[in-house]
C-alpha cells in the first residue's frame, strides 16, 4: 500500500477536510474567550489562556473529557467506523482511536485513490490525565491509512489554575518547538466554551427525536429571546463563523466560504425566509458542481420554538452525538447573540 502521504496528495481532498467542511457558530453562549498570551505556569513563553471560569474544576474537567472521547465533528459522523476508547492504566490514562470508513470516503471522493475501501484513522489521541495536579497531556498521531506507519504530529498541554480557574494550553511540535496560534486558540474555545455554557449558562437544551431524526428545543421563554431577537440572532452567529468569509447574495441568500481553502472545504449557501420561520444551509463542494449535504432550521413563533434536521444529498437524514452538540450550539450561541441585541429581555441571559 502506498504512503498516506503520497496517498493524500493523490487525492482530490483529505478524509481531513470534511472536520472543517462547516464551521460552528463564532461564539458559544458561555461568552466565554480565550487570549495569546504570556503563559499562568510557564512565564516567558506563549499559551492560549482562557478568562476566569466560575465553574466547579471536576465537573469541568469531566466534560472536557467526555468530549475528547467522542471528538467527532458532524462532518464526519456519515462516514464514521467506529470510536474505540482503551483505558491504559486506568481511567484517567487512555487512549481514543477514529476510524472513518473507507468506501464511504470514496463516494464523498475523499478515498484512497488506490485502495478505495481502505480506511482512514482520523485520530489516535494518547491522553494522561493528572486530576490532583490540575493537568492534561495528550500525544496527537497524523492522520493515516490503515496500514502506513503512524507518525506523531503534536502533543498538547492543559493546566487548570486555582483562584481563578483558567485554562492555559499550547502545543508541542515534534520538533520539541511550542505553537500557540489562531488555531490553537479557536480549537480550545471550542472545546471549553460549550462545556462552560453547560455548567453555567444553559437554559434551553436541545433533543433529539431519533424517530424523526429531528432536533427539537422549546417553548423558548420570552425572557430569553423574542422572535425577531432568536431568528436574527441566529442569521449573525452563521455569519460570524471563524476562519470564514460571507459573500451577500441577495437579502435572503447569503454565501460563507472558508478563508484560505487549501483543503477544498466547500461553502455553504444560506437562504432565509423570516416570515415562514426557515433558514436552509446548503453545503456544496468547492468547485460547486455537488451539493453534498443541507440543513434546515425551523423556527416557531407562538410559541417559541426551533426545529431542525439535516440531510445528505441523497436525502438521507444525519443524527449523531457531534451533530447534537453543533444543534446545541447553534442554540446556546443564538441566545447569547439575542441577548446582546438591544432587547429588552437581554439582561436576564447570563
Amino acid at each position: 500500500m502506498a504512503q498516506a502521504s503520497s496517498a493524500r496528495d493523490a487525492a482530490p481532498r483529505s478524509p481531513l477536510a470534511l472536520q472543517g467542511a462547516q464551521q460552528p457558530p463564532a461564539k458559544m453562549g458561555s461568552g466565554l474567550s480565550c487570549k495569546i498570551q504570556d503563559s499562568i505556569v510557564t512565564p516567558g513563553k506563549e499559551s492560549v489562556v482562557s478568562d476566569p471560569i466560575e465553574v466547579d474544576y471536576d465537573k469541568f474537567l469531566d466534560e472536557i473529557l467526555a468530549f475528547v472521547k467522542y471528538p467527532i465533528p458532524p462532518e464526519q459522523e456519515p462516514v464514521l467506523k467506529s470510536v474505540v476508547v482503551n483505558e491504559l492504566n486506568g481511567p484517567d490514562e487512555f487512549e481514543v482511536t477514529v476510524t472513518l470508513d473507507g468506501p464511504k470516503l470514496t463516494s464523498f471522493n475523499v478515498g484512497n485513490p488506490d485502495h478505495p475501501d481502505c480506511d482512514f484513522i482520523a485520530g489516535h489521541v494518547k491522553f494522561i490525565v493528572d486530576r490532583a495536579g490540575r493537568k492534561v497531556v495528550s500525544e496527537n498521531n497524523e492522520g493515516h491509512w490503515v496500514g502506513d506507519a503512524e507518525k506523531l504530529a503534536l502533543k498538547t498541554f492543559i493546566t487548570f489554575t486555582k483562584d481563578p480557574l483558567r485554562v492555559d494550553y499550547y502545543w508541542e511540535m515534534p520538533d520539541g518547538s511550542r505553537k500557540v496560534d489562531s488555531t490553537t486558540k479557536q480549537l480550545l474555545e471550542a472545546v471549553i466554551q460549550p462545556a462552560v455554557a453547560k455548567l453555567t449558562l444553559r437554559k434551553v437544551t436541545v433533543d433529539v427525536d431519533e424517530g424523526k431524526k429531528v432536533f427539537k428545543a422549546g417553548p423558548i421563554d420570552a425572557s430569553l429571546a423574542t422572535y425577531d431577537t432568536f431568528f436574527d440572532g441566529m442569521l449573525a452567529i452563521f455569519k460570524e463563523a471563524p476562519g470564514t468569509v460571507v459573500e451577500e447574495l441577495s437579502e435572503t441568500k447569503f454565501k460563507v466560504v472558508v478563508a484560505n481553502d487549501d483543503q477544498n472545504m466547500g461553502y455553504t449557501v444560506y437562504n432565509h425566509d423570516k416570515d415562514k420561520g426557515t433558514v436552509e444551509g446548503s453545503m456544496f463542494s468547492a468547485d460547486g458542481t455537488k451539493k453534498t449535504s443541507s440543513t434546515v432550521y425551523t423556527i416557531g413563533k407562538s410559541p417559541l420554538t426551533f426545529e431542525a434536521y439535516s440531510e445528505l444529498a441523497g436525502g438521507e437524514r444525519m443524527v449523531g452525538v457531534g451533530l447534537l452538540r453543533r444543534m446545541q450550539d447553534v442554540m446556546d450561541a443564538t441566545l447569547n447573540k439575542a441577548k446582546s441585541s438591544g432587547s429588552i429581555f437581554g439582561g436576564l441571559f447570563g
